[in-house]
């Protein structure tokens, strides 16, 4: 039986320890990781290399560094050219390039890249929490696009009830959809039956649990 590459596993440990202080808020600690790691990576290619970058491009994004565009577009150059395919890093590049081109304000460029990370999950079957999850962040979007600053006032009021409830993001999109007049959960123009009064928490809160209960 031929035993795993130990460098490989470094490798691998390494890449989730960057990215476990990328979700920390902790990008510097990353960075030194990544830079630990890096000899190896470039030795190793494939999805390594694939996956370093894309953790590269994550913790300027996280440091709010522009830089991070150039290194995502590079990320998924590399993740599109792996053999076999990796859907699950597509996703997470799409996904996470779309974050930071919205917390600089290029709506439009983000809404591309949400677009194609839900293609992925749906062509690749990765499952309806991960739709939804990416359905979900589309919303806002809209909204902004749609100038609904009492749409978007009350989605920020619906995601903070969502959060205190640990909902599911498939409930979550539900119990919005409802909210919104739109049951069959299709994207008809989120225009459509839009409540025009702020509403408070507990109401949200109240659909929230509704849409869960009738899940169960």
């Amino acid at each position: 039986m031929e035993l795993p590459d130990p460098n490989l596993s470094n490798i691998r440990q390494t890449l989730d320890l960057a990215r476990s202080a990328i979700n920390q808020q902790q990008p510097e600690d990353a960075m030194e990781l990544l830079r630990i790691v890096r000899d190896d990576v470039e030795r190793a290619g494939g999805s390594f290399a694939a996956e370093h970058r894309l953790l590269l491009a994550d913790a300027y994004a996280a440091k709010g560094n522009p830089v991070a565009d150039s290194l995502f577009e590079e990320a998924l150059e590399l993740i599109g050219n792996l053999e076999p395919r990796r859907p699950d890093l597509e996703l997470r590049a799409n996904d996470h390039f779309a974050g930071h081109l919205v917390r600089f304000g290029s709506r439009s460029a983000a809404r591309e890249r949400y677009e194609m990370a839900k293609r992925v999950a749906v062509q690749e079957r990765l499952g309806e929490e991960a739709t939804a999850r990416i359905q979900l962040k589309l919303v806002p979007i809209a909204l902004e696009t749609d100038h609904d600053d009492i749409g978007l006032e009350n989605f920020a009021t619906f995601k903070r009830a969502a959060s205190q409830g640990h909902f599911t993001s498939q409930v979550q999109l539900a119990a919005w959809h409802q909210f919104c007049g739109q049951t069959d959960a299709s994207q008809q123009g989120l225009r459509f039956a839009r409540n025009k009064a702020v509403v408070p928490e507990a109401y949200f809160r109240h659909i929230l649990e509704s849409v869960r209960d009738l899940s169960a």
